[in-house]
């Protein structure tokens, strides 16, 4: 059987909240492998915070291929399921960072995703978008990021609430 490495765990919170006033907040546990270039994978739960009703499961496998400091190529496959929600998206995204400081940096990431919707073939859709944010180390463990995303630029003209969020995110690895 082939080495693994370093095999790390840790726990992420996400919480988007739409300028429209939908809110996601998703809690999941991971196990990072590093000898495969940082493949995660990740399994948790997610509520809609603004009260809509869904609640369920997810499931994430990410990939990211560090091409040098600043730059890196990014895969994710989340896997939504719940009432009335049950979904998985394929993402890719170029990747640029900038370290302004030994636990300090800048990132922003263009993307394509496509989503399958399995309960509503009519919603499964290609999309582009972008985010970008800081990300700000506190210790050897934890880390919090604040970004903004635009969704949806295949759109451009649209600029309505849907379209963007501001979204943080808290990691803590073991």
């Amino acid at each position: 059987m082939p080495n693994v490495g370093d095999v790390k765990q840790n726990v992420t919170v996400q919480s988007f909240q739409s300028f429209n006033g939908d809110n996601r907040t998703i809690a999941m546990y991971g196990v990072d492998i590093q000898a495969a270039k940082n493949i995660t994978v990740f399994a948790g739960g997610g509520a809609d915070t603004n009260f809509s009703g869904y609640t369920g499961a997810v499931f994430d496998l990410k990939g990211n291929l560090q091409i040098d400091a600043n730059h890196s190529l990014q895969a994710r496959i989340r896997s939504s399921h719940g009432a009335g929600k049950n979904t998985t998206q394929f993402r890719i995204s170029p990747g640029v960072q900038e370290h302004i400081g030994k636990n300090t940096t800048l990132y922003i990431n263009p993307y394509y995703a496509y989503k399958l919707d399995y309960d509503n073939s009519a919603k499964s859709n290609h999309s582009i978008g972008i985010f970008g944010g800081v990300t700000q180390k506190i210790g050897d463990k934890t880390s919090i990021s604040v970004e903004v995303q635009r969704y949806n630029l295949q759109n451009p003209t649209d600029n309505s609430g849907q379209n963007w969020s501001a979204n943080v995110i808290l990691s803590y690895k073991f």
